[in-house]
């Protein structure tokens, strides 16, 4: 035990800094700030696993980058396997509550959204972050859960990648999707880019017989859907390290459907009366379409001013969609 009054000397030491000695009495010894240890620093190397689900704060973070076979896969898939994470016709959901979802702390909603997750690679995600309640870092017009997607940053250099998807079901329906990624550059910059096709035709038959016994008729009908999609989504970047712990980020990007999305239904109509023999046909077509282009221009400024992890990000946005 320590006694007062008698002088004792007090080392402090920590993993990458210098050890500091100094001699005390019992009591409050004040701060003590140590100094790193550069040479220490470059030998030390930390190794481990990260576990798939902890807590940070009000967020728990699901670590998607430890996952094995995500190849081939894509964003919704790997969100299916989020605890608390559900879609329902197009919606992410956290619990029961509708959710709003930021991809590198940039929200996206609506169709921009939906296209860039179906476009993007499952083993592109580094983590899923899920908030469940009101914090100070969430904007005051969210409401609901908060879903934070982060995807990896690329390697150095010149990379790319290019895939292919082609199915030919019977009746002549198809899927056509090709796609493209690109990324150059240094620790100080980097331009990346994507661009993907995705055009498809599917439909759907049937067929129902039903008799009406109170006025001696029979009701014979034949139904077919045919369905066509054509889209292009891209994507055109840059990264700067303007200084240190300063870093802006310029990306233009968006989907184009000004090719028509057309439905067709045709349904083909056979009377028959069981007394006379008589019988009457018909044919009854309806055909609609719709195309949409959206496309985003954003401005990230992020600003890291303390060791500690505090940041100020600035985000300008402007949105364009038309229909």
């Amino acid at each position: 035990d320590a006694k007062e009054g008698v002088e004792y000397l007090l080392q402090v030491s920590y993993v990458g800094y210098q050890m500091e000695e100094l001699k005390c009495q019992t009591g409050d010894v004040g701060t003590v700030v140590l100094k790193e240890d550069a040479q220490l620093l470059e030998e030390v190397v930390v190794k481990a696993d990260r576990p798939l689900m902890q807590m940070k704060g009000s967020r728990m973070v699901f670590e998607a980058s430890v996952l094995d076979k995500l190849e081939g896969k894509k964003a919704p898939y790997l969100l299916s396997l989020v605890p608390q994470v559900s879609s329902f016709s197009g919606n992410l959901y956290v619990g029961s509550n509708s959710a709003t979802v930021y991809v590198n702390d940039r929200r996206l909603n609506g169709n921009e959204l939906t296209t860039y997750l179906q476009n993007l690679d499952a083993d592109r995600i580094d983590r899923v972050e899920v908030q469940n309640m009101r914090s100070s870092d969430v904007a005051g017009n969210v409401s609901g859960g908060v879903i934070y997607i982060y995807t990896k940053a690329p390697q150095l250099g010149l990379s790319g990648n290019v895939s292919l998807y082609g199915s030919t079901p019977r009746a002549g329906f198809y899927d056509w999707s090709p796609d493209a990624t690109w990324y150059w550059g240094t620790e100080k910059w980097n331009l990346y880019g994507s661009y993907a096709y995705d055009q498809d035709k599917y439909g759907s038959t049937g067929n129902a017989v039903s008799s009406m016994m109170q006025n001696n008729m029979r009701h014979t009908s034949s139904s077919s859907e045919s369905n066509r999609k054509l889209s292009h989504v891209y994507k055109l970047g840059s990264t700067v390290n303007i200084a240190d712990s300063h870093t802006l980020n310029v990306e233009f990007n968006g989907n184009n459907n000004r090719s028509p999305e057309w439905n067709r239904r045709r349904a083909d109509v056979l009377w028959e009366d069981l007394l006379s023999g008589d019988n009457e046909t018909g044919v009854m077509i309806s055909q609609s379409t719709s195309s949409s282009q959206f496309y985003n221009a954003g401005v990230l400024y992020n600003w890291k001013f303390d060791r500690r992890g505090s940041f100020f990000k600035l985000l300008a946005n402007y949105n364009h969609r038309q229909d």
